[in-house]
């Protein structure tokens, strides 16, 4: 396998969650692009590792749907279908809602700060159709919110489908929609946590997925004017 790898500790603490870790981002930046095969052999012998750890990931891996195992005959790195991908935005944007809407119900003025500071890198970054920098933005934003939340529950749930929700978007690329429709669900988010105002947050969110909820005029991904119906 000529895929580059950094190294890992074969001592380290957690040393399955390091794999696990090593192989998602793998997955994320195309390193392990899909169709990829996997030999947990070779993956072991790349990362400085065991097979045991090395299997667990994969196993993890498979559980979240990034790698696809057919009992002896191959381990690869899936490819997600156009409808899973639409799936996928459809998800992202109810549970980055909820996310939303629980943190600014609770965040303090410090954490307000914070939240309308990773808006304006969103905005900033639309505003150049920048896609790497605006999926980082966007990204940063709602695992802060996430955080904020302080429900162990949810946040877990979020740690470990985030790859996935993070894999299936990046091949979609779903913000790069009209830009003045996705400046006005971004700075709509952003007024929202600034005047503290949980439910209109949420809905931003939804926006920005393309999720129909009030009766908002919007444009969806992809261009289509339409009318929310909720």
């Amino acid at each position: 396998m000529k895929t580059r790898f950094v190294q890992i500790d074969s001592h380290a603490v957690g040393l399955a969650d390091r794999v696990f870790d090593e192989l998602g981002a793998a997955i994320l930046d195309g390193r392990l692009p899909p169709g990829q095969l996997l030999r947990d052999n070779e993956l072991a012998e790349t990362l400085g590792v065991s097979r045991t750890p090395v299997r667990e990931a994969i196993q993890r891996l498979s559980r979240i749907g990034l790698v696809e195992v057919v009992a002896s005959r191959f381990t690869r790195v899936t490819t997600p279908s156009p409808a899973q991908i639409a799936e996928t935005l459809i998800y992202t944007g109810y549970q980055a809602g909820v996310a939303t809407h629980i943190a600014v119900g609770l965040m303090t003025d410090d954490q307000r700060r914070e939240a309308l500071r990773l808006a304006d890198a969103m905005i900033e970054a639309s505003g150049r159709d920048h896609v790497d920098d605006l999926y980082a933005s966007a990204r940063a934003l709602f695992a802060f919110m996430t955080d904020v939340t302080g429900n162990d529950v949810f946040m877990t749930i979020m740690r470990e489908t985030g790859l996935t929700m993070e894999r299936n978007l990046r091949m979609m690329q779903p913000v790069l929609w009209q830009a003045e429709a996705r400046r006005e669900c971004y700075q709509g988010l952003r007024d929202a946590i600034e005047r503290g105002d949980a439910d209109e947050a949420e809905r931003w969110v939804r926006c920005q997925h393309g999720i129909p909820v009030g009766k908002r005029p919007v444009v969806r991904p992809g261009g289509t004017r339409g009318t929310w119906i909720g």
